[in-house]
């Protein structure tokens, strides 16, 4: 692993314990053990992080150029909450306070706009979806009675041409047996006659 990938490691890893995981730790302290002033502290903290890091990524673009800029940066994040300096407490107080404060009816009205448009197309679109299905299992439920319906129809042939080549096997039978037996007749029939004409041939040699 390079060099620049151990720091850029390290860094995020810090950042992550100063901004995310000691203010959290220190939040569920304030929850279980403290009062609803210091709630409101740590709340505060959190609306304002939640604001710096939708734009953060910006910041960062426009000032990395700075000499030392994230170390800077981890300074910020840790004097946002630090019991010393509660910077994130003065930020919202003098800013983000007030700027939310004078415009929270119309981001409210924004906001119930922008649910009420999003509640409409997802019940459009589960309608939409819904019809869907509905054509593709129709379509397959017909596909597989059309399917079925030709495997039926398939075996009642085969079972006719079997039918058809056992009646055809047994008429051969029959007239084999019926020609053997005319056979069998016409020469019982033969012989008698070879008899009765050697009689009347003896008698006349006899005389």
């Amino acid at each position: 692993m390079a060099t620049a990938d151990v720091v850029s490691l390290l860094y995020t890893m810090t950042y992550g314990l100063i901004a995310y995981a000691l203010p959290a730790y220190l939040t569920f302290k304030s929850l279980e053990h403290k009062g609803d002033a210091d709630v409101r502290g740590w709340a505060v903290y959190w609306t304002v992080l939640a604001l710096l890091t939708c734009g953060h990524t910006l910041l960062d673009c426009t000032l990395c150029w700075l000499p030392g800029y994230y170390l800077l940066k981890l300074g910020f994040m840790a004097a946002l909450w630090h019991p010393s300096t509660r910077l994130a407490a003065w930020i919202y107080d003098r800013t983000v306070g007030p700027l939310l404060g004078s415009y929270e009816a119309d981001i409210d009205s924004a906001w119930r706009e922008a649910w009420t448009r999003a509640s409409d197309i997802s019940q459009h679109q589960a309608v939409a979806a819904r019809a869907s299905v509905q054509r593709i299992s129709g379509k397959v439920s017909v596909m597989i009675s059309q399917a079925m319906h030709k495997q039926q129809s398939k075996a009642q042939q085969q079972q006719q041409q079997q039918r058809m080549s056992g009646v055809g096997a047994g008429a051969g039978g029959a007239s084999s047996y019926v020609g053997s037996t005319n056979m069998g007749t016409h020469g019982a029939t033969g012989g008698m006659g070879g008899v009765r004409s050697e009689a009347p041939g003896r008698g006349l040699h006899t005389e």
